[in-house]
């Protein structure tokens, strides 16, 4: 499956986001490559469905804003009108407890 999109931010400026999945239906987990404008690299990384939260989640390595290794997490979550998709990134600095917020928007399905 393939999404793009494209968000403005406050300060004027626009990203476009194209994302493709690729579901495996056996162990019930995707993997997501992510490109953007603005950024040089592609993200590549698992996702998991958490029953329990009921939301797909996506970890992979980055760095914190200070260039310190870090862990990154992504989560897609439906929302009850079915219609609607919150998606937020958050990093974690390697020795902190904190999940710090990067990104978090929301798409909504026609």
């Amino acid at each position: 499956m393939q999404c793009a999109t494209t968000f403005a931010r406050a300060d004027g400026r626009s990203r476009s986001v194209i994302s493709y999945f690729d579901y495996d239906p056996e162990s019930r987990s995707m993997r997501e490559r992510v490109l953007a404008t603005g950024w040089g690299g592609i993200s590549d990384y698992p996702i998991d469905f958490d029953a329990r939260a009921r939301e797909w989640v996506g970890r992979s390595r980055t760095t914190d804003a200070q260039g310190r290794p870090a862990d990154e997490r992504i989560i897609w979550r439906n929302l009850p009108d079915g219609r609607t998709i919150e998606h937020s990134e958050a990093y974690q600095s390697e020795g902190s407890s904190e999940w710090v917020q990067t990104f978090r928007w929301t798409l909504t399905k026609s």
